[in-house]
């Protein structure tokens, strides 16, 4: 990040108090500069100034900061208001998701991670995290369709690639290992040249 940003922003803040987008975007330059008590008021600040618009990335960023910080309780409220203002996208449904897996709930978990595929079908992460649930229970069939339909809808995603690895080595089906770890190395090299 460019060293005058912070101050542009800051800048911004004093000849428009009243900008939500304003207010995010400091937001945003405070969580590249690892600043994440200054950034979660800059993101309330904005929710505060626009509480009825949907502000993704501020839930976004507020949710990662608690996650980091282990605040659960204003994780989920922050997912909760995201999918109360958020209708459109299944990425909060997710989140509270992962937050009853981590809970221990996975019945509660599979049902908001459906959920999230409902509302957005090419979000493969859902189908990944409902894989695990099925994996931890043995189902490994359940769990590779699962992954193979995550596949589908980004064949990008590294995490899936690794898991359906996982899985033909247990079947030892090393042609299908293979292709699985050469895509692991051709995202891996991607991701580094982005």
């Amino acid at each position: 990040m460019h060293p005058e940003a912070l101050n542009y922003w800051l800048k911004s803040v004093e000849e428009a108090p009243s900008s939500n987008s304003i207010h995010e975007s400091l937001g945003v330059c405070y969580v590249k500069l690892n600043k994440l008590e200054e950034a979660t008021d800059a993101f309330k600040r904005a929710l505060q100034l626009q509480p009825y618009m949907a502000n993704f990335s501020c839930y976004y960023f507020l949710i990662q900061i608690f996650r980091i910080s282990n605040d659960i309780e204003s994780m989920l409220f922050y997912i909760n208001e995201g999918i109360k203002h958020n209708t459109d996208t299944g990425y909060f449904q997710y989140q509270k998701g992962v937050y009853f897996s981590t809970k221990g709930d996975a019945e509660e978990a599979l049902k908001w991670y459906e959920l999230s595929i409902i509302l957005e079908p090419d979000f493969a992460l859902p189908y990944n995290d409902i894989a695990a649930i099925y994996q931890q229970r043995g189902d490994s069939e359940k769990a590779l369709n699962y992954l193979l339909r995550g596949i589908e809808a980004n064949p990008d995603v590294l995490i899936i690639h690794e898991n359906l690895m996982r899985i033909y080595m247990q079947s030892m089906d090393l042609e299908k290992v293979n292709y699985h770890k050469k895509r692991i190395q051709e995202i891996e090299i991607k991701n580094l040249l982005a």
